[in-house]
């Protein structure tokens, strides 16, 4: 899952953007507000975000800074389901207040063709206190912040493995909600300032908290990651450094001071101790870690010759592995899972459907590489493993490879995950020297 900081400034900003973010997965993305106007357009733009992708929106209060993006958004659903330019519905959730202001602003600003689609394909639903929803395919709690201005509603979001995202609006934290932000993995907490300048910007005058407020809450409440938004611009040239420096006096986690525009990838991977005493972290390939892949390829395909193309031949762009990674690491039927030394890949393990056609969907290919320094180390088991059950989990009925006749250690690893030798290509694979080398292909039933 990545996150998306489309702004993060507090209402009167204007060297940066009002607050608000974009959480995604694959091809699912969950606004949570909308900022100011029609700059919402320009910052989903910007982060690469077609608007129309953005099904499902949550408003915590009616603040300008908050809503009136959101106003932009149903215009622009509205007026391109009214063109025959907009396929499926879309889904606002906010508390009944919100709702209502919504749907008001709506009927008076927009034309009647427009706000016919409202609660048809434009769905405006009121979440009470406690409830929850199912956001692409994730639980998400609302739940009352108890503001001391406009009512308002913060949410956590189950990340799966006892893992948790809870985002608290633009206020402190209530010790009402102790159940939700307790413990989370992810905690979104708003610093309108240094507390070294509380004396400035009054923060306690307009009922928000500092770096170190926040930061102190975070460490009595074991957050693990804490990211601060909703901050004044007067310091926005240096703010991330003044506030890390600050805040690191007082919160033991990862803290982050994002940037409008910044993304945040949230999944941190499954660490994996290897039988040698290393770890790695195993997670998906993202388009963002084409670079690394890139080298990746190119150090396996120097290391050894069982690798099909030779170092030079690893020449596609970046942009070209980006493209590789994303349509990868959006199927459901394809898997590019990488192991990471810190920001090193050093294995990784692919399955992919070998042909859409209907006689052969039920067939897909799978291929593993290692480099050279982590052979041996338990890694490649692990990462048959993992392939194996993801092509399980998607419904293939078997699982087929090649591999270099004369690299044994492939051989004796594949023939332990169940792999049988099926057939032999003579001459399959001619090395820069002359030599030939026969490939044999295996297969797995599932």
């Amino acid at each position: 899952m990545k996150l998306t900081i489309l702004g993060t400034g507090n209402a009167a900003v204007t060297e940066c953007y009002n607050t608000c973010f974009v959480l995604s997965e694959k091809d699912d993305y969950f606004l949570v507000d909308g900022g100011g106007g029609n700059g919402i357009l320009h910052q989903l733009k910007h982060a690469g975000i077609d608007w129309k992708q953005v099904r499902t929106i949550f408003v915590t209060h009616k603040h300008l800074d908050h809503i009136m993006g959101i106003v932009w958004m149903i215009r622009m659903v509205c007026q391109n389901i009214s063109r025959g330019q907009y396929e499926g519905d879309a889904v606002i959730y906010a508390h009944e207040e919100v709702i209502g202001l919504l749907k008001g602003m709506a009927e008076n600003l927009l034309q009647k063709k427009e706000v016919a689609f409202l609660d048809k394909r434009l769905h405006l639903v009121t979440v009470e206190d406690g409830e929850s929803k199912e956001i692409f395919g994730k639980k998400v709690t609302f739940f009352d912040i108890h503001s001391t201005k406009a009512k308002q509603f913060g949410f956590s979001m189950e990340l799966g493995d006892g893992k948790k995202l809870t985002c608290c609006g633009d206020e402190p934290y209530n010790e009402a909600n102790e159940s939700y932000a307790k413990d989370s993995t992810w905690l979104l907490h708003e610093a309108f300032c240094l507390y070294g300048q509380a004396d400035i910007f009054k923060p306690y005058e307009k009922h928000h908290s500092t770096v170190k407020d926040a930061c102190e809450l975070a460490e009595r409440l074991g957050v693990k990651n804490l990211l601060l938004y909703h901050t004044e611009d007067k310091n926005i040239a240096w703010r991330k450094e003044l506030y890390l420096e600050e805040g690191r006096k007082y919160y033991s986690g990862n803290l982050y001071v994002p940037d409008d525009l910044e993304q945040l990838k949230l999944d941190e991977g499954e660490k994996i101790l290897l039988r040698d005493g290393r770890e790695v972290v195993l997670r998906e390939a993202e388009p963002e870690d084409a670079e690394s892949m890139i080298a990746y390829l190119r150090q396996t395909a120097a290391e050894t010759h069982f690798m099909v193309r030779l170092p030079e031949e690893v020449d596609f762009t970046l942009e070209e592995e980006e493209r590789i990674l994303r349509n990868i690491w959006k199927s459901d039927k394809d898997l590019m899972l990488a192991a990471f030394d810190g920001d090193r890949v050093v294995g990784n393990v692919g399955v992919h459907i070998f042909h859409d056609r209907t006689k052969v969907r039920h067939r897909s290919s799978l291929g593993i590489a290692i480099i050279q320094e982590y052979c041996s180390s338990g890694l490649g088991t692990i990462l048959m493993e993992r392939g194996i059950d993801f092509a399980k989990k998607a419904g293939f009925e078997q699982l087929e490879l090649g591999v270099f006749a004369d690299n044994d250690r492939a051989l004796r690893l594949y023939k332990k995950m169940g792999f049988e030798e099926i057939g032999r290509i003579p001459r399959a694979f001619r090395l820069p020297d002359g030599s030939y080398i026969d490939e044999i292909t295996m297969v797995k039933m599932l």
